[in-house]
């Protein structure tokens, strides 16, 4: 029992999603760039330095910014964010202030 279409054909072979204009929408489930350009071919590190600077940015507006909100304002995975403050810490822009819990961020410029 495959569902039909409106018309009776097969509505998407094997489930797949179609784009709004009926095309296969992005191959592989990958994600394109701004510009439709594919953006980093096979996982170069190119997005590494805006992720640190996206986090830093968020840890400028709010000092005690926890890492969960940090996830939830940059869309990464509570995982990454871990690994871009250790990163940030590491090289000495971030410093931690006070209590892990009660404690906040300072940015060094």
């Amino acid at each position: 029992g495959e569902k039909k279409g409106e018309n009776g054909e097969n509505p998407v072979p094997n489930g797949e999603k179609k784009g709004e204009d009926g095309e296969n929408p992005v191959p592989n489930g990958e994600k394109k760039g701004e510009n439709g350009e594919n953006p980093v071919p096979n996982g170069e590190k190119n997005g590494e330095n805006s992720d640190l600077e996206l986090v830093l940015a968020a840890i400028s507006e709010d000092p005690s910014i926890t890492q969960p909100r940090l996830a939830e304002l940059t869309g990464f995975s509570l995982r990454k964010v871990n690994r871009v403050i250790a990163a940030l810490r590491e090289s000495g822009r971030i410093v931690r202030i006070g209590r892990t819990k009660g404690g906040r961020w300072q940015v060094v410029e």
